[in-house]
């Protein structure tokens, strides 16, 4: 926030802590640098330049001073009429209006960072609904006191982005320079919705041919025979179930039993079963291992699995075993059709959330590794 408008007055006569200014010029510090496209270096580097450039030391332990109540008595107090009064006769109504737009254009440089993190995760929110869509609401239950299931996490996320575009537009015009929109994004709701699940679609195929061709051909081919074939419901079946069954053995069963082991040895009833006297991975086994890409699972605070970050691993497990049901039963008929195809949205989202958080682990762990080395 520019101070130039409060140069005559003390910053502590404003009523706020020396706290709140740092913090607000740390914040904006953080927006500048990320939106700094002239820059080579990676928005990462960005970040970790702008914490060395402020006095963290000093800066932390104030902030592991400050409570709840005290951010919200602070957000309380800038909108409160009476204490904008009070600013007003302080500065005079010259320097408060300068002050007052200087803050809405911080607040817009924020809302345009807000945007961009919004916008990418909106295929990741398309993938989460469609992949719901193949539990049934009792298995959905991941959050205490949230109903998961009524959550319309993409429609929340596009009326966020298009909320913030507003904001940006009205608050923020000496920011156009910095505002790389995407004219894609300049549509509807339902045009957005529809470009976010073509993404997933894409990525999900692309993630899988990395690991098989073949298997990224058994995707695209399960859906041109529920488009085309006479027999199309069966043989979708039949592909889906393949892809399923040869993703979760990407990684040896000794190698997944050792997995076991390690990590979770306190599933192994679970994760594990006996077939004469040989012992074997349950697929939930498989697909904890390959979303955790063989690294420790996912946990809380508390050392608990984090279920909700294990959907993926239920979609694709429930997914099978209901085309296996629809394989064996084959009908023929127009709601099995559709039913597989919404089986395999849900699979193909599934996958693409197991694949990316999966290379991810994988991912940080080499990175670790490099910097250890």
């Amino acid at each position: 926030m520019r101070l130039v408008a409060v140069q005559k007055v003390a910053l502590t006569d404003l009523g706020f802590e020396t706290l709140a200014f740092k913090m607000w010029d740390l914040l904006v510090n953080l927006c500048s640098r990320l939106v700094d496209y002239e820059s080579e270096a990676p928005w990462y580097s960005r970040l970790e330049a702008c914490f060395e450039d402020s006095n963290l030391d000093e800066l932390m332990p104030m902030l592991e001073a400050v409570r709840e109540e005290t951010y919200k008595g602070w957000l309380k107090k800038i909108k409160s009429r009476e204490y904008q009064k009070y600013v007003r006769r302080l500065l005079g109504s010259g320097s408060f209006d300068l002050l007052k737009a200087a803050l809405f254009e911080d607040l817009a440089l924020f809302a345009l960072v807000s945007r961009g993190a919004v916008r990418a995760m909106v295929p990741f929110c398309a993938a989460m609904q469609d992949a719901m869509g193949v539990l049934q609401e009792a298995d959905l239950q991941f959050v205490p006191g949230v109903d998961v299931a009524s959550l319309h996490v993409l429609d929340l996320a596009i009326k966020g982005e298009l909320s913030l575009n507003c904001f940006i537009k009205r608050n923020g015009p000496s920011l156009a320079s910095l505002d790389r929109s995407n004219d894609s994004w300049a549509g509807d709701a339902e045009m957005l919705e529809g470009l976010a699940r073509r993404w997933v679609s894409v990525s999900a195929r692309r993630k899988v041919r990395a690991r098989n061709a073949h298997l990224a051909r058994k995707m695209r081919g399960a859906r041109e025979a529920l488009l085309h074939s006479v027999d199309g419901v069966s043989q979708a079946a039949n592909s889906i179930i393949e892809l399923i069954d040869r993703l979760l053995r990407s990684y040896p069963d000794a190698y997944v039993l050792n997995w076991v082991d390690k990590y979770v040895p306190d599933a192994e009833e679970e994760l594990s079963y006996l077939v004469e006297d040989t012992r074997r991975p349950t697929k939930r086994a498989q697909a904890l291992c390959l979303l955790s890409g063989g690294m420790n699972v996912m946990k809380d605070e508390h050392g608990s699995r984090i279920r909700l970050l294990e959907l993926p691993v239920d979609v694709v497990l429930t997914a099978r075993k209901n085309l296996q049901r629809i394989k064996h039963a084959d009908d023929g008929s127009a709601g099995e059709r559709a039913e597989v195809a919404a089986l395999l949205t849900g699979v193909e989202a599934a996958l693409m959330l197991l694949l990316t958080i999966g290379d991810l682990r994988v991912h940080m762990a080499q990175e670790q590794q490099a910097q250890s080395a």
